[in-house]
């Protein structure tokens, strides 16, 4: 749904990982991405960190979430949902 949000407004695709199990390394199985077979279980956290870039600017977002018994936590930072300009 991702690509075909960025397609339909005319970005380009993403080609990294949209969101992946996160562990003790900082990127694991599951993986979001065609091929995958790894089933989402509760416990896991998930990362996920859909990317828009153009040539003029980058827009960046990750957020990590628990998996739980009946679905998925909140957010698990409390940094603000806002724009930051670097």
């Amino acid at each position: 749904m991702h690509n075909d949000f960025l397609r339909s407004h005319g970005y380009p695709e993403e080609t990294r990982l949209y969101a992946h199990g996160q562990g003790y390394d900082l990127v694991e199985r599951p993986s979001f991405q065609i091929g995958e077979t790894m089933k989402i279980k509760g416990g896991m956290n998930i990362a996920v960190h859909p990317v828009i870039a153009t040539p003029k600017a980058t827009a960046i977002l990750c957020d990590n979430y628990m998996v739980t018994k009946t679905g998925v936590s909140e957010c698990l930072h409390k940094t603000p949902k806002e724009i930051f300009v670097v």
